[in-house]
Formats: structure tokens, sequence, C-alpha cells
């Protein structure tokens, strides 16, 4: 990396002096990874490609033709895994940036910050946003535009490094992409993440310019409440009320005692109190809602006992905190980070509320507190995380939750002190390390489930076996007591392929390790089940069950052949059979027959069967496959991908 980054400081210094940069515009590079690998392509020659979509004659259909050519990838989005697209517009070569979030991030849902920069080598951002506005901001879930946003002038919020920001909201759960829009062409940033399903209480948005006032007792609080810096001498420190949030770093390495917060203080922002390893007394009001990612990191605090309120904790906020005994955990708390109490050699004791809402016990949460022997796993965990108990040796017994899904690599790792472990029935994925170093331990599985064939067949970990829950079905029930409800049992079914006729796929119902059978336990009837989309059967009990249960399952559009792959001067022409229930069809083209780093072209009409890509490598073989989409209201469907065809290209 270090000689790419050489070669690249001289490539910049060449077009420098030779003109073909302005030099005010070398004031604003910042030559980081992304930038550089996005350097690194123009020197070894590679051009964006440009893409041909023909008829079922060969006529090129002018709609269909997406030009490339003049793309320049030294502007590609710095952000990794952004698909960036530079259109030309009459302000020059132009591209907007989203820098916050980054691709694949996991957010609440509410108000998600969305962060923008401009790139013009013409210009500031300051003139590029005058310019350009309104861009627009999309927000996409299956395919399907659900909310387009305008930035209005009166909106833009201008930091050091040009950004400006506003707010999406995401109603729910669930994978949405936001892209950035620059009018005047085809050009998009976008970035894809997924809300995970709590209320955002989000980070108090930066002011570009905060005027900050520093009262008499050295207090530095800014104009939206923030307090910005701390000039005083007291070691025992009482915020003031003017206070809504305490600031990044405020309190970093200084000699802090005792912390008294009042109940308008919602936020305590990253690195606040970071090496303040005196403060061992902490008294937190009620109101706070939200610690940020470090935010106590090495402090000397010995019982934390967090009030109803607070809803997030963010990574680190409590690590290395080696005075820190006992911690007890709210019902309001709904999503803690990573590493949030990781090495933490004193911790004895975790409480979590009864009816805590949190879905995670995310990677490296208790990771080397070996002092941690009694922690209560709320009901509503699904997931531990990677290494979350990792070398929590004096951890003798832990009560899984019923509804667990997933145990993730070294969860466990060296927990020396576990004797036996039960493994509830609802958990289907335990990755291979999960248990790794646990010399002492056996698990308790039940017969037939997955846990059990992990124990035997995939990690060799001694184990015994328990009966699984049976109903007690009879011919005649007496009562309704005697029934077991059809919501306790799990269902499964598999995704169709669509024939134009009513789908009536086989259902897996099982209550435990009990299998029930179809027209004696449970009858089944389809909605939905003949187009593509999702369909839905309707199970209903009887004989000993009762109740009815829905179980979804997807009909995707057949899959086409992939007929002829033909090599050009630099491009490649790809033909396929028209698909059924086709709205349009996407082409992938590839270096490496895994489709590592594969890129996409999108052909959005059905009756079109053939594409043309251009600006590839001369000398390379590229592989290409093709599949169906069907669009259907907010949702898309995919078939699945066609044969694999490769060619080298002229």
């Amino acid at each position: 990396m270090m000689r790419k980054m050489k070669c690249l400081a001289a490539l910049l210094a060449l077009c420098l002096l030779s003109g073909l940069i302005p030099a005010a515009t070398m004031e604003e590079v910042t030559i980081d990874d992304g930038i550089a690998d996005s350097l690194n392509v123009i020197i070894d020659g590679e051009t964006a490609p440009d893409i041909e979509a023909l008829t079922d004659d060969g006529i090129a259909l002018q709609p269909e033709v997406i030009d490339l050519s003049g793309f320049d990838p030294a502007l590609e989005d710095s952000v990794e895994g952004n698909d960036a697209l530079a259109p030309n517009v009459d302000v020059g070569d132009t591209l907007v940036h989203i820098v916050k979030p980054v691709d694949g991030a996991k957010v609440d849902t509410g108000n998600l910050e969305i962060w923008l920069t401009w790139t013009n080598p013409g210009g500031t951002a300051r003139d590029m946003a005058a310019k350009l506005l309104p861009t627009t901001i999309q927000l996409i879930q299956g395919g399907s535009v659900i909310a387009e946003q305008s930035i209005a002038s009166g909106n833009i919020t201008f930091t050091a490094e040009g950004a400006h920001y506003l707010d999406v909201t995401l109603s729910g759960p669930g994978e949405y992409i936001v892209r950035a829009q620059t009018p005047g062409g085809s050009g998009y940033s976008q970035v894809t993440v997924e809300a995970v399903g709590a209320e955002v209480t989000p980070t108090p948005k930066p002011s570009p310019e905060p005027i900050v006032t520093v009262d008499e007792n050295g207090f530095g609080v800014d104009q939206t409440g923030v307090l910005r810096q701390y000039d005083g001498d007291a070691t025992d420190i009482v915020i003031p009320q003017s206070v809504n949030a305490i600031g990044e770093f405020v309190f970093d390495g200084k000699t802090v005692n005792s912390l008294t917060t009042h109940s308008g203080v919602k936020r305590i922002l990253d690195s606040a109190f970071y090496q303040c390893a005196p403060l061992d007394n902490v008294t937190l009001a009620e109101g706070l809602e939200f610690i940020d990612a470090v935010a106590f990191y090495n402090s000397g605090i010995k019982t934390l006992n967090l009030l109803e309120g607070v809803t997030t904790i963010w990574d680190g906020a409590f690590s290395h905190c080696a005075q820190l005994e006992s911690v007890s955990i709210p019902a309001s708390m709904k999503r803690m980070g990573t590493s949030v109490f990781c090495h933490t050699e004193k911790l004895k004791t975790v409480k979590f509320a009864k009816d805590c809402k949190i879905g995670t016990i995310d990677k490296e949460t208790f990771n080397t507190c070996p002092a941690l022997e009694n922690v209560n796993i709320p009901d509503s965990v699904k997931t531990l995380g990677r290494f979350a108990f990792s070398n929590c040796t004096a951890l003798k017994s832990l009560a899984l939750p019923d509804g667990l899904t997933t145990i993730s690599d070294y969860a466990f790792e060296n927990c020396t002190g576990l004797k036996e472990l039960v493994i509830p029935a609802s958990v289907g994925i335990i990755e291979l390390h999960a248990f790794e170093g646990c010399s002492n331990l056996t698990l308790i599985v039940e017969a037939g489930s997955f846990a059990e064939q992990y124990a035997r067949d995939i990690a060799n970990i001694p184990y015994k076996t328990i009966s699984a829950p049976t109903p007690t079905p009879t011919s005649k029930p007496t009562a309704a007591s005697d029934k077991v409800s059809l919501s306790k049992c799990k269902a499964t079914v598999k995704d169709q392929t669509y024939t134009g006729k009513p789908l009536k796929p086989e259902i897996t119902v099982k209550y435990g390790a009990k299998a029930l059978k179809k027209d004696t336990d449970y009858t089944v009837t389809y909605k939905d089940n003949k187009a593509v989309g999702t369909a839905t059967a309707i199970l209903t009990g009887q004989g000993g069950y009762t109740g009815t249960k829905k179980v979804a399952f997807k009909i995707l559009p057949p899959k086409v052949v992939l007929t002829n792959l033909k090599a050009g001067t630099k491009s490649l022409t790809a033909a396929w059979k028209k698909g059924k229930a086709a709205t349009g069809y996407q082409l992938q083209y590839a270096l490496k027959k895994s489709f590592s780093g594969a890129k996409s072209v999108e052909i959005k009409k059905a009756k079109t069967v053939s594409t043309t890509v251009k600006g590839l490598k001369t000398g390379k073989t590229y592989y290409v496959r093709v599949r169906v989409y069907r669009a259907v209201g907010k949702n898309t469907y995919y078939s699945a991908w066609s044969n694999v065809r490769s060619v080298k290209v002229k």
C-alpha cells in the first residue's frame, strides 16, 4: 500500500505541474485507501464500460443505451461499497457522494441521518450545491422507490469538509437502498443499509460552526446545548442545567473523581470520559437515553445502574473499566453495540431487566470478563455474536433463552468453567468454533435437533440428549387444554418456480422434534399461489392440534438460458431466451468465475434479449450470466441465475 501511495502522489504531482488539475483543487484532495484504489484503476488502464441494449432483431433502442464512456473513475466515491456513476452536466464532471451511513451498515428505524459531499474539479462544494439544487434523495425498498426527497438550499449545512445533511425516515425493519441523484444526468451514489427494528435515538446533529460560551466555572456550551469543553479545576463534576448533551472528548484524560448529571442530559457522546481512571462515583439522572462509543472507556466506575429510559449503549462504552463489578440494564434498552463491557476484569454480575428488548448480545460484549459469574440473557435475544462470552472463565452456568437462533464463532471460547449448557431446540445455527477451548463442557440437546447434529457430527463435543416436549393428541380431546396450538409449531416451505398454474408445495411442520402429518394433525389451504410474488399457506389444526398458522413462500420467475456470448474489440455481446413472467433482466459479468467483484447491467424491457457491453479489457476472459426479474408492487422477484458462459475479449 505504501508503494501505491508513493506512485499516486507522484502521479498527482505530475498532473498538477502539467496543468491537468487546477492547483485550487489539489488543496481539497485527500488520498485515502478508497481513492487510491480508484486512481489505481486508471493506472491499470481500466475504463468503465459502454452498454448498448439490442432488441430481438438487433436494432438499437436508444432509451436502453447507457453511455458511460466519459466516466472518470477518479471521481468514484471513496466510501467502500458505494455504487457511484458520474454524469456529464453543464457544470462539469460531477459526483455526489454518500459518506454517511457507510454501505452495509446496520441502523435503527426512525430518522436516518444522511451526509453528502460534492466532487467537482472546477469549484467548491458550496458552488456545486448552488448549481445543482435541487438534488434528490431516494429511499428504495424491494426494488421500488418508496420515498423521494429534495434537498432545499435552506436545509444545507456546510462543514469544513463541504458536507451537508438531511434525514430520511425508515418506517420499519428491513433492507433499504439510499440513493443520491444528481439532476441533469443519470449519475448517482448509493448505499445499502439494514434497519434492525429499534427506535433510533440519533446523535445530535453537529453544528458546522459551534458558538461556545464558557461560564465562570469553565463549562463551554454551544448554541445547541452541547457541552464542548471544560476548562475548570473541579474534580467533582456537576453538569450545568443548560447542557443537554456531553460532547466528544470533553473530559478525555482529565482528573475527574465524580460525575452527577441532571434529567435534561439526554446523551453522552463519543469518548466524553475516555481514560478518566479516577472516576469511580457516577450518578446518571433519569432522562438519559444514549451513551456513545467508548464514553467511559478505562474509567474507574465500580457500579453501573442504568435507569429506565436508556435505549442505546454504543461500542466499547464501558470497556476496560478495571474496577467495574456490577451492571444493571433497564427494560428500555433496545440496542447494545460491540465490546460494550469487554476487558472489565472484575465484572461479576450483569442483570438485564425482565422485559429488555435487545435482540443480540453483540460481538465481544463480555469478551475477557474472567470474573463474570452471573448474567441473565433476556428472552428477546436471538443471536450471540462472535466472542460474546470469550474468556469468561468463571462462568459456570448460563440459561440460554427459548427462541435463540444463532451462536456465532468463539461465542464461548475458553469458558473453561462451563460444565453443562442447555441448547434450545430453536437454535438452528452454531458456528464451528463456538465452543473452542471449552475443555469441560457437555452440551444438553434435544434429540433430533440441530444442536445434536452439531455436537455429534460437526464439532465432536460431548453431549447428552433430552426428549422433546410432545403433545398428547387424542382422537376425541376432552378439552381445549388437551390440544397444542399450531402457533407453537415450526412450519417451513421452499420457494417455488412460476409455472402458470396454482402451486401447492409440501410443508414441513414440527412440534419440537415431532413431525406433524397433513390431514391428520392439520389441513392446508393456499392463497395467491399462482402468479409471481408472495404466496401464503394457511394451516388449520385438527386432532390434537388447534388454531391456525400462516406460512409465506415466494413464487419466482423461471430462469432463462444464456444462448450466445460473442467477443468483440474491448466488448462482448450476450443473448438469451426470452423469459416467462419477466419485467426485465439483470446481466452480470466478471473477471472471476466466482463472480467476485461482478458488475451488473439492468435491461428494463422483457422483449430485449441481448445486450452489448463495451469498454472491457483486451485479452481478458469474462464470465457472464443473466437472470429474470419481475416487479410486483414494491417488491422485486428474481429467478435463479442462468448457465454461465465465458469469452476472451479481443
